[in-house]
């Protein structure tokens, strides 16, 4: 099925805040990208990036000395991205390609394929065997998100969820634990040429401003979308409430996959 109207707009709602997206959302643990490389178990020469963003993975990718071929469909995202990468010295080994991963086909195939905070934009119908066909036999895919929580021993959880009951015409705070759960994610079994699927998982911690992190909500699709007024309005609300600055917990989460060496019929 195709994205509903609803997340089709949460999906394209990023580039009106590309700046601010740049500035404000958080980057991955080093770690994570060595876990990456060590998991692919082969040389990789090019990765394909799925939803580039502003680079927040594209730059650390770069900085390994591998080419990447970075999927970005927001215009404005894909300008941010360029001139990143320029100012960083990095921009010859990137090609950015404003469109879709949908949009991208499966023309050329890779040793590996990352996706950081965008997988659950591709088409669900599609989006495990569209990973399947992006990749070399033996390729791996190294998919991951961040998540945050207010950090409870900082914050009354309870203040903020009366907050958005009162306010947040049904948005979510950032209030709720973290899941743990090492299953393959949905539909990604009915593709058996994608195997031996590992999830990896970095805690971390991140202090910061209030208005970095009113900053921060605002670049999520949930905010985004909201019209100014009511925005601003509960993101004021929400500000006077936690006090000048704010502690965040983190939990970046990483589900890796390989390719079967051999077509799997």
């Amino acid at each position: 099925m195709a994205l509903d109207d609803r997340m089709l707009a949460r999906a394209r709602s990023f580039g009106s805040v590309a700046d601010a997206y740049e500035r404000r959302r958080p980057g991955y643990p080093p770690s994570l990208f060595e876990d990456l490389f060590a998991y692919a178990q082969r040389p990789v020469v090019d990765v394909l990036e799925i939803g580039a963003g502003t680079g927040k993975a594209t730059l650390p990718l770069l900085a390994r000395g591998v080419g990447v071929v970075a999927l970005e469909p927001a215009p404005e995202m894909a300008l941010v991205l360029r001139d990143r990468a320029a100012a960083a010295g990095l921009g010859d080994r990137l090609e950015v390609v404003v469109g879709s991963f949908e949009d991208f086909g499966a023309a050329r195939r890779f040793a590996l394929v990352v996706a950081a905070q965008s997988f659950h934009w591709v088409d669900p119908a599609t989006r495990w065997q569209r990973l399947a066909d992006a990749l070399l036999p033996g390729g791996s895919a190294g998919l991951f998100w961040n998540a945050w929580m207010l950090d409870p021993a900082a914050h009354d959880h309870d203040m903020v969820r009366h907050i958005f009951d009162e306010h947040g015409h049904g948005l979510r705070p950032d209030v709720v634990p973290f899941e743990a759960d090492d299953t393959p994610p949905d539909g990604m079994d009915q593709v058996p040429a994608l195997g031996d699927v590992q999830v990896r998982r970095y805690d971390w911690s991140w202090d910061l401003e209030t208005a970095d992190y009113l900053g921060l909500l605002a670049t999520t699709s949930q905010f985004a979308v909201l019209d100014d007024a009511l925005r601003a309005a509960i993101l004021t609300t929400l500000g006077d409430a936690l006090g000048p600055s704010t502690q965040l917990v983190l939990r970046t989460e990483m589900t890796l996959a390989r390719r079967a060496e051999s077509r799997v019929r």
